[in-house]
């Protein structure tokens, strides 16, 4: 089985989308054992662990949270209720049974968050849509 990975690009955008909402890029990198300057150095197109960015990613959502507005990922749920439903999709044997998952999660947290997603499905397509 092989590691996922993502290009150090994806890295530099989310540094970049931080940097616009003037949220200190080194704060969130060191917390996921990353260093913006050094990623800055390594061509584009290097690929780094998806747990790596999944650090990153996180770190990045606890920040904006700490800013009060709505996180424009994950409907807005939060990082909390967010987590919860990742590791309720991650035992899912396919993609429809993750997103049939993903769609019973918000059903159940819609009372609470006051956010929905709806999942519709037609012959070879499935879309998303989130009320926020």
């Amino acid at each position: 089985m092989s590691d996922i990975a993502i290009p150090v690009r994806k890295f530099l955008r989310l540094l970049d989308y931080l940097q616009r909402l003037d949220i200190d890029t080194e704060v969130v990198a060191r917390a996921a054992n990353l260093s913006p300057a050094r990623l800055s150095d390594l061509r584009d197109d290097v690929e780094l662990p998806a747990r790596q960015y999944s650090r990153l990613y996180k770190a990045a959502v606890e920040q904006i949270e700490k800013l009060g507005q709505p996180i424009p990922w994950a409907a807005g749920v939060g990082s909390e209720p967010f987590a919860l439903m990742c590791h309720c999709m991650i035992g899912a044997r396919t993609l429809g049974e993750a997103l049939d998952l993903a769609s019973r999660f918000q059903q159940l947290a819609y009372p609470l968050l006051g956010h929905r997603m709806h999942l519709h499905r037609d012959p070879g397509e499935a879309v998303i849509s989130y009320e926020v």
